[in-house]
């Protein structure tokens, strides 16, 4: 499903958008038979082409842009897809501007529609080459945001990776040895060697930042001796 039509305010900008191209379309194309006339004209003929460029984003998912072949062919897709839907719009025109006149009797919709005809089927056409070429950069930044995406979750991967490999070569029983023997270095007697070493084990199996418990009396005399 389009991206556009699965989100409603995006499809309220995206409408909203098309105003002012209408409005531009009706001065250009209303100058003999009034503003007023134009504007009820073209205006809404210029919604509904509004979702006939969405269209133009199928095409360019079916058809994208690698270079070489696929470029021309690409080209050639967009130009009938083009001419068909500049061909719809214009059948759709005259229905319109015949019933814009029953109803305001005589409003000149079908006058303007009869000496516009070619200029509205040139105008269809190339407003959904434009909506083609807005979907291709639109497609183009999204390409781009999923590489970069992909490019950080790659990097915190591989330093995932880096820090288990570190974790690995680092030997537990090394590790354990040297605080034994730091512990045994610092305490000035025996029987506080026994306590620096029954803590260094203990702060060495605790998680970090938790406190190691202090051995009692009766563990560290059941390591040494009395008297010592």
């Amino acid at each position: 499903m389009h991206p556009i039509l699965a989100n409603p305010r995006w499809l309220s900008l995206y409408v909203l958008g098309w105003v002012p191209v209408g409005v531009v379309l009706a001065a250009g194309l209303g100058r003999d038979v009034g503003w007023v006339t134009a504007t009820m004209f073209v205006l809404p003929l210029t919604l509904v082409h509004s979702f006939f460029g969405l269209s133009s984003w199928y095409v360019c998912r079916a058809f994208p842009i690698t270079g070489g072949l696929a470029t021309w062919r690409a080209a050639l897709t967009h130009l009938a897809a083009a001419t068909m839907t500049s061909a719809v719009w214009v059948a759709i025109a005259g229905p319109w501007a015949s019933g814009l006149d029953s109803f305001f009797g005589g409003s000149g919709a079908t006058q303007l529609f009869l000496e516009q005809r070619p200029m509205l089927a040139l105008v269809g056409g190339l407003l959904f080459l434009v909506a083609a070429a807005l979907h291709y950069l639109l497609m183009a930044f999204e390409d781009m945001q999923t590489a970069e995406r992909q490019a950080i979750e790659l990097h915190l991967l591989a330093r995932d990776a880096e820090l288990k490999a570190l974790r690995t070569q680092i030997d537990p029983h090394f590790l354990f040895n040297s605080l034994h023997s730091v512990s045994a270095l610092t305490c000035p007697t025996r029987r506080r060697r026994a306590e620096c070493v029954f803590c260094s084990r203990i702060s060495f199996v605790t998680p970090f930042g938790s406190e190691p418990a202090r051995p009692s009396r009766s563990q560290t005399n059941s390591r040494w001796p009395s008297g010592i």
